[in-house]
């Protein structure tokens, strides 16, 4: 094993996800690896980030290679119920890290008709929050989805937000 892989994995029993990384966003679930959040951006219904529970790696590279099939067992669920639920044309995934380092995954429904539309999201527009009614909406949509599909596979996210208001992360 892989020298970096097993230093991460050593130092996983602190993980908290970075305020940076959560700011703007909605705690949606968490998985077998990753912590999920959706963004507070209504142009972008159904955009989630998703970070693995895992401190200080900043790169795939950092997980070990059974964390990294999980992770992509997670974006590819995560990607088909953003599909079911809002029929987009496209679902864009991406890692950068340029702004924020910690490891996450964006997983963002586009559509044609969205106006940032070919470009990437990032930066091309201001957010719209969500209205109550908006979110209310998107966590349902997002939540069914998410359940019917982990019932199909080995991942599951266990703890969606269920009868409580959705807190934002920024407070």
């Amino acid at each position: 094993m892989d020298m970096e892989v097993m230093e991460f994995q050593k130092s996983n029993m602190g993980f908290e996800v970075w305020k940076e990384l959560s700011r703007g966003k909605f705690h949606f679930a968490s998985g077998a690896l990753c912590e999920a959040f959706l963004v507070d951006d209504a142009l972008y219904p159904g955009w989630l980030v998703l970070v693995p529970q895992r401190e200080n790696a900043t790169e795939l590279f950092h997980l070990s290679p059974e964390d990294q099939i999980t992770l992509m067992q997670e974006v590819t669920l995560s990607s088909r119920a953003a599909q079911k639920a809002f029929g987009p044309d496209k679902i864009n995934v991406g890692a950068l890290g340029n702004e924020v380092a910690q490891l996450h995954i964006h997983v963002v429904p586009r559509f044609r008709t969205d106006k940032a539309w070919p470009w990437p999201v990032w930066g091309a527009i201001s957010p719209l929050k969500f209205s109550a009614d908006e979110l209310w909406s998107t966590f349902a949509r997002l939540k069914n989805f998410f359940k019917d599909l982990s019932e199909e596979s080995s991942f599951n996210f266990q703890d969606l937000v269920d009868e409580e208001q959705p807190e934002n992360q920024d407070g």
